[in-house]
């Protein structure tokens, strides 16, 4: 789980401080506020990692990826050229990631927390990582460029946590390999291959991230699936039914709680999707035996006709790749869900939040959401005060421009489901509304009588 978050010089952010990252992270405020660009970070990021080209600094994409930032000048805070952008990831390793380093670094060394922190400039035009660090406890190891930035070495601290065994007189070591890798000649020499599990571990971070964005497509009178297993449901939901339907191939079940017996993960969404009031029955069925061609059918409700997904409302395939998504996904995976309640009615908004808290809770994922829904946040408030969600599992954040830099508030949730430091603006003024309204209508019926 991503635990922290560190950007400077990132589009609309000249410094976000260091900010935490909870199971459930919410991020609200006005719009052109920062808040898509602090997932555009971690996609960017992810999407670096993944790549083929192990000597780009940063992969900014095309049409064909997840996200297409254009070009270092595009992504620098105000255009400035001469500074960097610069950021601190920080998480949590698995415990598989925690032996393997303690083996080979040593045991007693506190690998509770990682953190990565890079920094990548413009260097004729293209873009060069300047420097990038593993942190975990008081220890650091470094790669960057020397005060002249002309060649690039490695640093230890404290100098006796590995002792690397590279010869004298060795040529100047190579550029890093994207913004977080050693270069090869460097895991050669004693103790490499610390060097290797650290990128490693950080690469595995980024590949349990998975995003689902806020435009996703229309619902289709049939789906093709030809047996593949699709990581997630595509960054418009497309493959969500493919997800299903592979999902039932390998006998995929959820766990609804102590002493109940394990749900397909079909049944579990057609769960959810009941539960918000959308649906009766939800069912994936094949057109003809043998072949790949399938089908949702759903029942509005008990008493109504088997329809298809197309001839329902809209918001049912439009929350179907959200339910799919978190249910879907590897235990203790990062999911990135930017404005999930588009095309939701305000009841199904609300009930998004339920939603959300019982994957966190179920299976144990992470949910950092980009939203607009007042009805998702005061009900997740709610399930605070009930007692149902933990207040320190929940890291909420109001975003907001001023003087052309975009600020990040955290809004102070206590035990009691109330936000102590309620920004104003924060989803408008409903009481002035409402004040408003009230006397323009006593005005008015004065004017009349």
């Amino acid at each position: 789980m991503i635990t922290r978050l560190h950007i400077q010089h990132f589009k609309g952010w000249l410094d976000t401080k260091p900010f935490r990252l909870a199971p459930i992270t919410g991020l609200f405020g006005t719009n052109s506020s920062g808040k898509t660009s602090l997932l555009q970070l971690l996609l960017l990021l992810k999407q670096t990692s993944e790549s083929a080209d192990r000597r780009i600094a940063l992969d900014f994409g095309d049409e064909r990826t997840t996200v297409a930032l254009g070009t270092l000048f595009d992504v620098l805070h105000r255009h400035d050229e001469t500074q960097a952008v610069k950021w601190t990831v920080e998480w949590t390793p698995s415990n598989q990631e925690r032996a393997t380093l303690a083996q080979d670094i040593g045991n007693g060394v506190d690998m509770t927390a990682l953190s990565l922190t890079a920094a990548v400039s413009s260097a004729k035009g293209r873009p060069r990582t300047d420097s990038f660090s593993y942190s975990f406890g008081p220890n650091r190891i470094g790669y960057g460029l020397d005060a002249d930035r002309k060649r690039y070495s490695l640093e230890v601290d404290p100098p006796d946590l590995i002792l690397f065994g590279r010869p004298v007189g060795r040529p100047p070591l190579s550029e890093p390999t994207k913004f977080y890798g050693f270069p090869d000649e460097l895991k050669s020499y004693g103790k490499g291959e610390v060097l290797a599990d650290l990128e490693l571990a950080f690469e595995q971070l980024m590949s349990s991230v998975y995003y689902l964005g806020p435009l996703r497509d229309d619902p289709k009178r049939q789906y093709v699936w030809g047996g593949a297993q699709p990581r997630d449901v595509g960054i418009r939901g497309q493959l969500a039914i493919a997800a299903l339907l592979a999902a039932r191939s390998r006998n995929l079940k959820i766990s609804p709680g102590p002493y109940k017996r394990h749900q397909h993960l079909e049944k579990y969404v057609a769960g959810w999707l009941e539960k918000l009031g959308l649906i009766a029955s939800f069912d994936v069925r094949e057109v003809s035996a043998g072949s790949n061609l399938y089908q949702v059918h759903i029942r509005r409700d008990p008493g109504s006709a088997d329809v298809l997904l197309t001839d329902v409302g809209f918001g049912v395939s439009q929350i179907l790749p959200v339910i799919v998504l978190c249910f879907y996904v590897p235990e203790g995976s990062t999911v990135l869900l930017e404005q999930p309640e588009i095309h939701l009615h305000p009841a199904v908004q609300a009930g998004l939040a339920d939603v959300l808290a019982d994957a966190v809770n179920r299976r144990g994922i992470q949910v950092i959401v980009e939203s607009h829904s007042e009805h998702l946040l005061r009900r997740l408030l709610r399930r605070v005060a009930e007692g149902t969600v933990s207040s320190s599992n929940c890291a909420l954040y109001f975003c907001d421009s001023a003087d052309g830099h975009d600020t990040l508030t955290e809004l102070q949730l206590n035990e009691q489901g109330s936000i102590t430091n309620w920004p104003r603006g924060f989803f408008g003024e409903p009481l002035e509304e409402a004040v408003a309204t009230t006397r323009a209508a006593a005005a008015r019926a004065s004017s009349t009588s």
